[in-house]
């Protein structure tokens, strides 16, 4: 198991991906307002641990087991700030400050719980619109379906399939079954990472497994 600040490295990794097209050291030691080897001691275990893959002066990576944990983590964070933001009206600043100290101590089922009172609160008409959408879709094989990994932010889609089993199974905690609808939020500058929302939540997948995710577009208004 992680400890918290190894686990906020990962995270910040996975964040940084989404405005860089490289992470490198100096990038780890600007974001955390830490010195230099403070940054290489927590990617040498983080190396160790098999979630980055690190060398010195070069870039450093998300393994795909550090992408999964990297992504749990920042969907916990995102949400968990949502809440603080949407519902209690908390400035941003301040509202993101207080999920990063929560994030660690909550499991990722009380988030979701959380996802569900924040869309209720603010969308109680939700849960209508997914059962619509899934009954919309027949989904008999037929459709023109394409890749996730070929469309860009803003797209809204449906889920059709996932055609590799250790993709299904790796992913499975972010509940993507067939039907649901998403919508593309963001996509790192190197294509490497994209990030959704789906059910009243913001998961990270990576382009690899976007590859393997076959998609629809979905004709109904844009999930926000």
């Amino acid at each position: 198991m992680l400890s918290e600040s190894l686990e906020d490295y990962l995270e910040s990794i996975l964040i940084l991906k989404y405005s860089n097209n490289t992470v490198r050291i100096k990038d780890l030691v600007e974001y955390h307002n830490v010195k230099n080897s403070s940054v290489v001691n927590a990617m040498k275990s983080l190396s160790a641990s098999g979630h980055v893959n690190y060398e010195k002066y070069r870039q450093i990576d998300l393994t795909e087991t550090g992408l999964c944990q990297a992504s749990r983590l920042y969907s916990k964070h995102r949400n968990i700030a949502k809440f603080f933001e949407s519902v209690l009206k908390i400035p941003s600043d301040k509202a993101r400050k207080m999920a990063c100290e929560i994030e660690h101590h909550m499991e990722m089922n009380h988030v979701e719980k959380l996802n569900c009172l924040t869309t209720y609160l603010l969308e109680k008409n939700i849960q209508e619109k997914f059962t619509c959408a899934k009954s919309s879709y027949g989904l008999n094989g037929n459709e023109a379906t394409t890749p996730l990994v070929l469309h860009k932010e803003d797209f809204s889609g449906v889920f059709v399939n996932f055609s590799k089993k250790a993709v299904r199974e790796r992913l499975a905690w972010m509940k993507l079954n067939k039907g649901e609808r998403f919508t593309i939020t963001r996509i790192s500058l190197d294509g490497s990472i994209i990030e959704i929302h789906h059910g009243g939540g913001y998961h990270s997948i990576s382009r690899d497994d976007a590859e393997v995710i076959q998609v629809m577009e979905d004709n109904n208004e844009t999930i926000k």
